[in-house]
């Protein structure tokens, strides 16, 4: 894919500049986003062994939920929609399949994808306060009130960096402003993940109770990767699917070991075979959506205070942390408010643990009576490597032309 764009001249040693074309992908597969993460844990070090490759991922993955979860305080606290979040959390991921983690400040990350994403959900707001209100949920972080702003100053200083740090951003989406085709958020029709879950869960006759489970496990599926493989229907149906497992008054509830309902109690949405393929996904990716988020919640749900925070703050003092700066990446379903008598938590590691067992079984029943087609899987890229991407984007010597019309491979 890449065409030279000069020679060398005898005896020059100019660099050879090269020119390269890169087409913008809203979605890399799973198998991507894990080859990125690999790459960069190997570059961390040099001769780097298996060990280390692991301690590095585990601090990837910690920086990742700490970064989203500093991302969530400050959209919150500047009043942002739900969607401006989550589009400021994926910008934040993708910027970090292609520039490694140790090598940038993720504060500074944070604020520039958060920055980028006010422009690309058309709510915006000044770099100037987006700082000032990082610094506040900073200062509260440390124990401090939060109400003092920072030295106009380091403001200004840290202004250049962080507009860096957005071009950045801007260029592993193509600089795609087009969110209807950019599919960060949303899917074609506008939709994004928290208004499908809204109107699946009406579609398929859910409580508002349920529907609020939901909307919380939606709100942590964008600390995890899976953002960066499914569009948001498949995301929205993953959270009303897994949300079944979670509320007690369910019939596939695995926590409460509620018995089985007939008929099925009301408010309670039935999930029989193939019912993903009326919002068009597929149960394989919905599960894999699934674990991810049980990944989560294992890590951190049963540990972590509780924040005491609404969904929609009656003011921006409300939601923020008083703890230190690890419950950033306490989950929002584990640290929710009461949703109502019947919406209980799980109390401890084993009971996702048992619950991840239980939904690979049926797994392993169902692929039994119907294995999956190959047409099924996630294709990589058509042989096209992201890892070669990975080493273009940011460099000097290196020409890219991106295109984002007619993203199709």
């Amino acid at each position: 894919m890449a065409v030279s764009s000069g020679e060398h001249s005898p005896g020059s040693s100019r660099e050879l500049l090269q020119s390269h074309v890169n087409r913008y992908r809203p979605f890399f597969s799973p198998a991507e986003v894990e080859e990125l993460t690999l790459l960069h844990a190997k570059e961390s070090q040099a001769g780097i062994d298996r060990p280390a490759q692991q301690a590095n991922l585990l601090r990837a993955k910690t920086v990742r939920e700490k970064a989203c979860g500093f991302i969530d305080r400050i959209g919150l606290k500047m009043g942002f929609p739900r969607r401006s979040i989550a589009t400021a959390q994926i910008l934040y991921q993708r910027f970090h399949l292609f520039f490694p983690v140790k090598d940038w400040a993720w504060q500074d990350v944070c604020i520039a994808a958060t920055l980028a994403a006010s422009k690309l959900e058309d709510t915006l707001k000044k770099l100037r306060e987006i700082q000032i209100a990082a610094h506040s949920v900073l200062a509260m972080l440390e124990g401090r009130n939060g109400l003092t702003e920072p030295d106009p100053q380091i403001l200004e200083a840290d202004r250049g960096k962080l507009i860096g740090i957005e071009r950045l951003i801007l260029e592993t989406i193509s600089f795609n402003f087009n969110l209807t085709s950019a599919n960060l958020s949303y899917v074609p029709g506008g939709k994004d993940t928290f208004t499908y879950i809204v109107r699946m869960g009406k579609t398929l006759k859910a409580s508002k109770e349920y529907i609020r489970i939901a909307y919380r496990l939606g709100i942590d599926v964008y600390r995890t990767p899976t953002v960066l493989s499914y569009p948001p229907h498949t995301i929205a149906a993953a959270c009303l699917y897994l949300a079944s497992y979670l509320h007690a008054g369910h019939p596939n509830s695995q926590i409460n070991q509620t018995p089985s309902f007939d008929p099925l109690p009301e408010g309670m949405p039935a999930f029989e075979d193939g019912w993903e393929t009326q919002f068009a996904s597929d149960i394989d990716e919905i599960e894999d959506v699934c674990h991810h988020v049980l990944d989560l919640l294992e890590a951190t749900g049963t540990t972590a205070p509780s924040l005491g925070r609404e969904m929609n703050p009656k003011s921006p003092g409300e939601y923020l942390l008083k703890s230190p700066a690890d419950s950033l990446a306490s989950p929002a379903f584990s640290s929710a408010s009461s949703t109502g008598p019947t919406a209980t938590t799980p109390a401890s590691v084993a009971d996702y643990t048992a619950l991840k067992i239980v939904m690979r079984r049926n797994a392993e029943a169902r692929h039994s009576k119907h294995p999956p087609t190959s047409s099924k899987k996630r294709r990589s890229s058509n042989g096209h490597s992201v890892a070669s991407l990975a080493n273009k984007l940011g460099k000097n010597n290196v020409t890219i032309r991106h295109r984002y019309d007619g993203c199709e491979e």
